[in-house]
């Protein structure tokens, strides 16, 4: 956390001079030029809607809490970013519905922390793209449902060092703020760039139109996949060869089990 953020010192249960890894209620999240630890960013949403709503989602046996925000507006209207804590787990995400995919949530980037007793907070599980039938309660006990392409689904525990688990913190605390803050942009993710696709397979160029299909570069994915980016990645990481098969035009018959991998 930059030295130039400063915290509310008059929320007894947050003390500015708490450890870093302790929540702390931002004042000047408007002049801050670094992204805000994820518990600062949720504590600070909360306290802004008011500080007795902050004081239940502190309540160590709280049975719920739930916070849904919906964006109304913009290319990303209808996304809702949603808080939610039982007990001393807390739960951040930003989810889609996605009624074309047999009525599920889609989450672009899920969050679940623990709070310990002297009020640490731990980040035990980062992913980027969960799907889970419309149920909080499924959400929440993490019944994920397989939407046929689990390549794509980056789930990375927190010992895992990938840059995917830092994005998605650093993107979910910037949306927290955002909100807060009506004159600091939303963060956004380009489909358009080539950055999100590899060139690691030239029959199919990262260069070419939208209609095209690309192998999407996990490190770096655009926020919504197509259909035949999503096909051709999850081919291409079988094996380039299965993918040359399949893009083979004299092929007349193409047929491929894909066995889900376990551990998950």
């Amino acid at each position: 956390m930059s030295q130039t953020v400063n915290f509310l010192t008059n929320f007894a249960s947050l003390p500015a001079t708490a450890p870093s890894s302790h929540a702390h209620i931002i004042s000047d999240f408007a002049c801050s030029t670094s992204t805000p630890h994820i518990q600062d960013a949720i504590v600070t949403l909360v306290y802004k809607i008011s500080p007795s709503t902050l004081f239940t989602f502190l309540e160590p046996d709280i049975k719920e809490f739930q916070l849904v925000q919906t964006r109304r507006q913009g290319k990303d209207a209808g996304e809702k970013l949603v808080v939610m804590k039982r007990g001393r787990k807390v739960i951040i995400g930003l989810a889609n519905p996605s009624p074309d995919l047999f009525d599920t949530l889609e989450f672009d980037n899920l969050v679940r922390l623990e709070i310990d007793k002297e009020g640490a907070w731990k980040v035990m599980y980062a992913s980027y793209r969960d799907y889970f039938r419309e149920s909080w309660d499924d959400v929440w006990d993490g019944i994920t449902v397989n939407r046929g392409w689990d390549d794509l689904s980056l789930r990375a525990w927190v010992e895992d060092p990938r840059s995917e688990s830092r994005r998605t913190l650093e993107i979910l605390a910037d949306e927290l703020m955002a909100l807060n803050s009506p004159t600091k942009p939303s963060p956004s993710t380009s489909d358009n760039k080539t950055s999100n696709y590899t060139t690691a397979f030239s029959p199919l160029p990262p260069s070419t139109s939208a209609t095209h299909a690309h192998i999407l570069n996990l490190h770096s994915p655009p926020a919504h996949p197509t259909l035949q980016d999503t096909l051709v990645t999850t081919l291409y990481h079988t094996s380039p060869a299965t993918l040359s098969r399949f893009l083979d035009p004299t092929v007349h018959n193409f047929k491929e089990i894909l066995e889900k991998k376990g551990g998950m």
